[in-house]
């Protein structure tokens, strides 16, 4: 069960790489993540918890493997002493952050609480680019993130991670954060790296669509599929079945789409879509 936790923890805090950590620690993040499976976690939960909370080092919930699954994974159970260790290193790791060079910065005041937007861009080794909008609070807690992944190749951007930590959510953030993305691609961003691979083509003539495929885990429960879908409602998109893969006798994927209307309706087809499976 601890294959994500694994794989994972070495991806924030380098100053823990040398100490014992507490596997439990991630463990139990992941299931408070991951809506109670029953058994085990995922790897995207453990993406999540990394990136959200950190690690802890093994002294402060030791990871007792005698305990039974559902103890040893209780979140509930973390000691006050393991939240504020996590709490402080990422809150040092966001200074750090927030001291680096960003495509765009937008501050927002939300509930009485001010929140910094940051984004950056980056190519990668497939030719592909990214543009990671990161959200941290006044206090520099991490707050949430999503990236737009930039396929010239394929013509397409992947609308690819989007979360909010559990404690940030009902506030407007996700809503305020998906709107900054959107914008990015309505206004037609334009990095040096992908004028340069696309010439003198403009953005949103080459890019037609966005898409994304959701994590299972934000939807195998009537619940949690119930939440994202009047999420993405809230903020003007539509539903729809994916036809395509009912015809290839594939699981039905449920299609969430909202078209740019800041973009031409004639030649491209600019559209933001979301494949739920």
């Amino acid at each position: 069960m601890n294959d994500c936790v694994t794989q994972t923890q070495f991806m924030t805090h380098p100053g823990l790489r040398d100490r014992p950590y507490s596997k439990r620690f991630h463990f139990a993040l992941c299931k408070m993540l991951d809506g109670g499976l029953s058994q085990g976690t995922t790897m995207m939960c453990g993406i999540r918890a990394t990136m959200g909370w950190g690690q802890v080092p093994e002294p402060l919930f030791p990871s007792d493997r005698s305990l039974p699954e559902k103890e040893y994974g209780d979140w509930q159970k973390i000691p006050k002493e393991a939240w504020e260790f996590s709490r402080q290193m990422d809150r040092a790791g966001n200074r750090t952050f927030f001291g680096k060079k960003f495509t765009f910065k937008k501050l927002a005041f939300l509930h009485g609480r001010k929140f910094h937007f940051l984004s950056r861009a980056f190519p990668l080794y497939d030719s592909s680019y990214v543009l990671e909008w990161r959200v941290i609070s006044g206090d520099f807690d991490s707050v949430g993130w999503t990236t737009l992944r930039f396929l010239p190749h394929k013509n397409d951007i992947n609308f690819e991670e989007f979360f909010i930590k559990p404690e940030f959510r009902k506030m407007g953030i996700g809503t305020k954060l998906i709107k900054f993305a959107e914008g990015c691609i309505a206004a037609g961003f334009m990095d040096p790296w992908l004028k340069e691979t696309l010439g003198n083509v403009r953005l949103r003539d080459h890019f037609t669509h966005i898409k994304t495929h959701a994590p299972k885990v934000d939807i195998y429960t009537p619940e949690r599929k119930e939440a994202v879908v009047n999420f993405f409602k809230k903020n003007g998109y539509n539903l729809s079945i994916d036809q395509g893969t009912e015809a290839r006798g594939e699981m039905s994927k449920l299609l969430i789409s909202k078209s740019l209307a800041t973009l031409p309706k004639s030649g491209a087809i600019a559209k933001i879509k979301f494949l739920f499976q």
